[in-house]
């Protein structure tokens, strides 16, 4: 999106009719997430609002609407995962489409990517029981079309089981009683280890071990899969057997999941993919990215640090980034 378009979008929210106060009601309730395991215990804050009226989801813009008033002064979530839309206002107007007595609305942060859908979507089920929501509300997503293969494995395996999950793409009005929304610090490591979690446990993830290199490879055609695996095998400190390659844009979630559990060191190049290091949890995560400087990524390098992991930001070279390799872990990986 454009920093005009953008411009234009916001200015558009801002000119929309408040809701009425009178209309509906909101009530906010702070919780805390905590999460332990043998190797990490974190701890953080979130929040659950609710909202009960004549209410519904605008889908394009994923704003509430109250009547023909937006529901405004919700919670705001960062740049990264916040791409603002054109609210249709047909939609709003007409308020045709699918009604509910509750929902949990994922929406004001559009999933178009895999990071927002890990970070974000996925993260928002596994938080359902700490902040007290009914176990059978329906989770609303309006879904770009960039995490949708992902997005189904998970529905597929059974990630938001036993509530149903509510997808759309189109610019639709679905109606609600009671609208969940939450609100918590992305990235967090007590909300993405109960997020890894979840997911370790819906694709039968039983153990880890530590003594594979994965490189998680998004355009393969320009990651030089001999090279790096050449550099291995001349090094006498790697088994090259324990050298692995995903390609995510090909590979389902549950494959993901699992080829990112038993690596005891992540590779790969800046992309929304490098967001999968969160299911090497519960044991550290050590990545390595490979970016067009060798500048770390702030988000990534954020990410990690947030985790209790190890990061370390390489240029596109093979011998770097094998001495980047030992660097980050050069205790789990070597030939016995």
């Amino acid at each position: 999106m454009t920093a005009i378009k953008e411009k234009i979008v916001l200015w558009t929210r801002r000119i929309l009719p408040a809701a009425t106060q009178s209309d509906f009601q909101k009530k906010k309730t702070d919780f805390s997430v905590t999460s332990k395991s043998e190797n990490s215990a974190f701890s953080t804050y979130a929040s659950l609002y609710l909202y009960e009226g004549d209410l519904g989801v605008e889908c394009n813009s994923g704003e509430i609407f109250c009547k023909r008033g937006m529901v405004k002064n919700r919670p705001q979530q960062r740049a990264e995962f916040f791409q603002p839309q054109f609210p249709g206002i047909k939609a709003v107007v007409t308020r045709k489409g699918r009604a509910y007595d509750a929902i949990v609305a994922v929406n004001h942060a559009l999933p178009a990517n895999f990071r927002t859908l890990c970070l974000v979507v996925l993260a928002n089920r596994a938080l359902f029981e700490e902040a007290g929501i009914p176990e059978e509300t329906p989770l609303f997503v309006s879904l770009n079309i960039g995490a949708l293969p992902h997005m189904q494995d998970a529905l597929e395996a059974g990630y938001f089981l036993p509530g149903p999950t509510l997808m759309t793409w189109q610019r639709e009005f679905v109606k609600a009683g009671r609208i969940y929304e939450l609100d918590f610090p992305v990235p967090s490591g007590s909300v993405i280890s109960k997020t890894a979690e979840r997911a370790r446990k819906t694709f039968d993830v039983r153990s880890t071990t530590s003594n594979s290199v994965v490189f998680l490879a998004p355009n393969e055609g320009s990651f030089a899969k001999s090279e790096y695996v050449e550099a291995f095998r001349q090094d006498p400190k790697f088994d090259a057997d324990q050298v692995q390659f995903v390609a995510p844009e090909r590979a389902r979630l549950g494959e993901i999941v699992k080829g990112v559990a038993n690596a005891a060191c992540l590779v790969g190049p800046t992309s929304p993919y490098l967001a999968a290091a969160i299911f090497r949890l519960p044991d550290r995560v050590s990545l390595v990215e490979i970016t067009d400087d060798g500048e770390p990524d702030p988000f990534h390098k954020e990410l990690i640090s947030s985790l209790g992991g190890n990061y370390v930001s390489v240029s596109n070279d093979a011998s770097r980034i094998m001495a980047a390799v030992n660097e980050i872990c050069p205790d789990t990986i070597l030939n016995e």
